[in-house]
């Protein structure tokens, strides 16, 4: 029987419809959260998730990525491959809560956290190492509705639990400590959900433990510090700043997961696409969807930004209303993302993920540095503009490692550099007229109609392009 023809458009399609219903749970509640949550609480949690982010990366160690790269080698079997990966981060969890359990008994909290705190996030941590690893099988095997159902269950369930415990047992009092444990709680159900749908067996290969640490270490370096590119904002305002105004970023962090899920709905769509047509270095395909790929979500992110002021008035209390000032610039960093994911795909599928781990230590340890200058000089909203720095510094490196990779162009240079030139001219533009609505709304107009128009115009050509 012939193998199921991989459809893009049918892919990026229900990846963005799933991803932005699921995470728009998360996002309409926020009003709720921000009104049980004061700043401070707020911040509490926000940096609590910033470390289960970093520690959960050096759990996963790098594997999940690993998954990609296993599916087209041929020094390992795939299924021995992914069966015995997802040992690694269990074993790892477990020394790591016999460490924590022997040494804060002794000597006291770590990072401000007691010992139940530390249970809740290396159980957090092994849970969403599994997750990682089935997850990014499913993706690369194209397998779409069962990852959007996991999605589903992970995320409802974590804002489900959560409320209960805010209602019941934290009603008034450390409401923080609700959003702790039902993301916890909803990290085990998500994974026996994954564990019980795929079906998924342990089993020992020595050969696949060897190449999961090839691979999988590098790819570790980048992951890690591709984490802390993100999540070291709100670390360093805690501690250069305080809890609130990092629980006042935290919300421009969250509200700007709308783009964020575009882009990785979009990129969750093209990467196997984008492999098989570099299989066959189908070239002139390749640049004509990533020039539009670019562009299309430049317009989706410029937009984002002219609205996104009203998006902070409508779904939150006041006291979080300063955060608008930093969600604009965060959206720019997006886009940056989206562009430095393009050639690190091209690194992925060459196996050299030295490159990668290279380039995203290079850009962190600027990144932080940014973050430390930037937060003393403008405050919480410093940490944005060092954001967008560092995204764009790390597209530029990952470029140059790429072009020595494949020396065809895979986009256009001058498509690039415009969308970036016109979304720093919009962000200062919004940041002028945040609290004058008729322009804003204006300059939405004069962008959607000319793409409007090209679409109605070139109608059959875009649809013969992503039919082809």
């Amino acid at each position: 029987m012939a193998e199921k023809k991989y459809n893009i458009l049918k892919a990026a399609s229900w990846y963005t419809i799933g991803n932005v219903m699921i995470k728009g749970v998360s996002f309409f509640v926020l009003p709720i959260f921000t009104h049980l949550m004061n700043t401070h609480e707020y911040g509490v949690y926000s940096v609590y998730s910033s470390y289960l982010s970093i520690i959960g990366t050096i759990v996963l160690l790098g594997l999940s990525s690993t998954v990609a790269v296993a599916r087209y080698a041929k020094e390992v079997e795939f299924e021995s491959y992914i069966s015995t990966i997802l040992i690694i981060p269990l074993a790892m969890t477990l020394l790591g809560i016999l460490g924590v359990h022997l040494y804060i008994p002794l000597c006291g909290d770590i990072l401000s956290m007691n010992l139940v705190l530390w249970d809740c996030l290396l159980v957090s941590s092994a849970t969403g190492a599994v997750c990682g690893i089935i997850s990014a099988r499913l993706v690369i095997d194209g397998k779409y509705m069962l990852y959007m159902a996991y999605s589903g269950i992970h995320t409802i369930g974590n804002v489900l639990i959560s409320l209960i415990l805010c209602y019941t047992f934290f009603y008034d009092h450390d409401v923080h400590l609700a959003r702790i444990y039902g993301s916890t709680l909803s990290n085990l159900v998500a994974v026996a959900f994954l564990l019980i749908a795929t079906k998924t067996k342990f089993s020992i290969r020595k050969v696949c433990f060897k190449y999961a640490f090839i691979w999988g270490i590098p790819l570790l370096f980048h992951t890690l510090a591709t984490v802390v590119l993100t999540q070291s904002d709100r670390i360093i305002i805690r501690y250069m700043d305080s809890y609130s105004a990092a629980g006042i970023y935290a919300v421009a962090t969250t509200v700007v997961t709308i783009p964020l899920v575009i882009q990785q709905s979009f990129s969750q769509a093209w990467i196997p696409w984008f492999y098989g047509k570099l299989e066959n270095k189908e070239y002139e395909r390749i640049r004509w969807l990533n020039n539009r790929y670019i562009i299309g979500f430049g317009v989706i992110i410029a937009c984002f930004m002219l609205v996104a002021p009203d998006i902070i008035h409508i779904f939150t209390e006041k006291s979080y209303w300063g955060s608008a000032y930093s969600l604009v610039p965060l959206a720019v960093s997006i886009f940056g993302e989206l562009l430095y994911s393009i050639p690190v795909s091209v690194e992925y599928y060459a196996r050299r993920t030295n490159f990668i781990m290279t380039a995203t230590l290079i850009s962190v340890v600027i990144n932080v540095a940014l973050d430390i200058v930037f937060v003393q000089l403008w405050g919480y909203h410093g940490a944005a503009y060092a954001t967008i720095l560092s995204k764009l510094l790390l597209f530029i490196i990952h470029y140059k490692f790429s072009r020595k990779l494949e020396r065809e162009s895979i986009f256009s240079n001058i498509v690039v550099l415009s969308c970036i030139v016109v979304l720093f001219i919009i962000n200062v533009l919004v940041l002028l007229s945040i609290d004058i609505y008729l322009i804003r709304y204006c300059i939405v107009v004069f962008l959607v109609i000319p793409v409007l128009v090209y679409v109605v115009k070139n109608r059959v050509a875009l649809i013969k392009g992503f039919r082809n």
